[in-house]
């Protein structure tokens, strides 16, 4: 579930136009924190939870229901790949979302351009 919670925080967090930064200052605490949640590496406490909530603007049940709907479409799509191909994706994404904003960017320009090339 930690992973879940990572993502509802980061779609969240972006959908209130804030950046890591930015939000690891509202919460006094770090980027790298902020960054760990968000990759599903570290859970929030409780307290945190409700403080990010505070700053986002939403409830924490709010971060919840959309971990939770993240969580089942994420079932509901793995029901028919190989697991094979799962096991090398939750690879890619784990490295991938360890990349700093501006090499992500460059990441995916590069699959942009490769998928034009086709």
């Amino acid at each position: 579930m930690n992973e879940f919670i990572g993502q509802a925080i980061k779609q969240l967090r972006k959908s209130a136009y804030l950046s890591q930064e930015q939000l690891a200052h509202q919460l006094n605490s770090s980027t790298g924190r902020i960054s760990n949640i968000e990759r599903g590496s570290a859970m929030p406490s409780v307290r945190l939870l409700s403080e990010i909530a505070v700053v986002i603007g939403l409830p924490v049940s709010n971060i919840i229901l959309l971990a939770e709907y993240l969580a089942e479409q994420t079932d509901l799509a793995l029901k028919d790949v190989p697991s094979s191909y799962i096991v090398v994706q939750q690879r890619v994404m784990s490295s991938y979302n360890g990349l700093l904003p501006r090499d992500q960017r460059l990441v995916s320009e590069l699959m942009e351009s490769m998928k034009r090339c086709d």
